[in-house]
């Protein structure tokens, strides 16, 4: 596979800071996580139009490295990307109507964050978060998502913090688990629909 260095101005534009310029799928110590993000960034022009997505969960570098190493792969790709954080959606539904929209509609959009700052949290926020999945799972836009959240069924921390979340999660995106945890009635969910889309990883 060729690779692209992408100029930094455009890493910029796109939402990645100078701090993560380096963030590689390479440096994933995980070897089934490193895996995993190499297939799907691999065969994403076969599965794109699907709209299926990623969620990292797990927390330090090796998530900073799944994360911007799979949107940096596809911005390579010449795919639009943009990264937003779970307080900039807030802010964007409630005073940029124009700018949420254009996350709905963007090719691949990464959302950092989700669960990091659980006190922040109101209502409209839980709102704009699940909205912005909704639009795009019904478009078939997929979505990288990093998330610190635990994985656990049925009583997940996603759907305790945003409602009906989890099963979208479930439905859209390979989960990619760094975390302690090597088994839970969400991963068995996700690799069976995953392993549809992508194959066995």
């Amino acid at each position: 596979m060729v690779t692209i260095k992408i100029p930094e101005v455009a890493l910029t534009k796109a939402g990645i800071g100078s701090g993560y310029f380096k963030c590689t799928l390479a440096k994933i110590k995980n070897a089934k996580c490193r895996k995993q993000c190499r297939i799907y960034t691999e065969n994403f022009p076969k599965i794109k139009t699907s709209g299926f997505g990623v969620c990292i969960f797990g927390e330090g570098e090796e998530r900073n490295h799944a994360f911007y190493g799979i949107m940096k792969a596809l911005f390579a790709q010449r795919q639009a990307i943009q990264i937003i954080s779970v307080g900039e959606i807030t802010s964007a539904y409630f005073n940029d109507h124009a700018f949420y929209q254009a996350c709905s509609t963007v090719d691949v959009l990464g959302i950092t964050e989700l669960g990091v700052d659980e006190s922040t949290l109101n209502r409209g926020s839980k709102q704009a978060v699940y909205d912005l999945f909704r639009k795009r799972a019904d478009s078939s836009k997929p979505c990288v998502v990093a998330t610190n959240l635990e994985i656990e069924f049925p009583d997940n921390c996603v759907d305790m913090l945003f409602p009906g979340l989890g099963n979208l999660l479930i439905a859209n995106t390979m989960l990619v688990n760094l975390s302690d945890r090597s088994d839970c009635e969400w991963l068995r969910k996700g690799h069976n629909i995953s392993s549809k889309i992508i194959g066995e990883v």
